[in-house]
């Protein structure tokens, strides 16, 4: 157990078991990143480490800069695996795999997305364009691969990588927990954002990849031909 300070022992268990960090005063807050922060070696002055709302709570979100600090600090590189268009016209989305890497041996493959033109609940859109579309892409698949490199939850970007598609939506999608409701969920998805379907596409397999290593089951051919997975 951490002692931190009078009475805070008991709100800092239940912020790491439960996740209750909204329960804590402004004060104990403050010490939690601070320990935090300490931990990963990261400066929460400098906007490093944050609190955000998730849900009807509270998560701690290490930062786009406390992600590039933590890969300087460890030698991690990257090196752009793969760079592809999917898709035609307005529905055109780059998809980024990039390889992220120690100098001891770990690794990890990660992906980001980027639409070429970005659509919006009630028909409005805007432009992106292709240039920087690659480059949105890319820093989205290296700001993931840190996360999955160190073991840190995704934060808002890399879990609204469905390109357009809203929060509610793609909540709905990180939450399901099996095959069967993953299959139900996507077919929503694509009556709503029809013109989203090659970014649908990428994060259910995403997701049914996961599920699959998990839990072991097995979707029937027809969704496993349209995530591209089919034998």
């Amino acid at each position: 157990v951490v002692q931190v300070g009078n009475g805070i022992t008991d709100a800092l268990l239940k912020a790491v078991v439960e996740g209750k960090i909204s329960d804590m005063t402004p004060e104990q807050k403050l010490e939690y990143l601070s320990i935090v922060s300490s931990h990963l070696g990261l400066n929460p002055v400098l906007g490093s480490v944050k609190l955000i709302k998730s849900g009807d709570g509270e998560v701690i979100y290490i930062t786009s800069q406390g992600l590039y600090e933590l890969a300087s600090r460890y030698g991690v590189s990257f090196k752009v695996v793969s760079n592809e268009i999917l898709g035609n016209g307005d529905e055109r989305v780059v998809v980024v795999k990039a390889l992220v890497y120690t100098a001891d041996g770990r690794f990890t493959e990660a992906l980001g997305t980027c639409p070429v033109v970005r659509f919006y609940p009630g028909g409005g859109k805007r432009n992106v364009g292709l240039s920087d579309a690659i480059l949105i892409a890319e820093t989205k698949a290296k700001t993931r691969g840190i996360r999955q490199l160190f073991g840190l939850p995704l934060g808002e970007e890399e879990a609204k990588d469905v390109a357009g598609v809203d929060g509610k939506g793609l909540e709905e999608l990180d939450d399901v927990s099996t095959v069967k409701e993953l299959i139900e969920v996507g077919r929503k998805l694509l009556v709503s954002y029809p013109h989203l379907k090659e970014s649908i596409r990428l994060e259910l397999r995403r997701k049914y990849e996961a599920l699959h290593e998990l839990t072991g089951e097995v979707a029937d051919e027809r969704f496993l031909s349209f995530i591209g997975l089919s034998q």
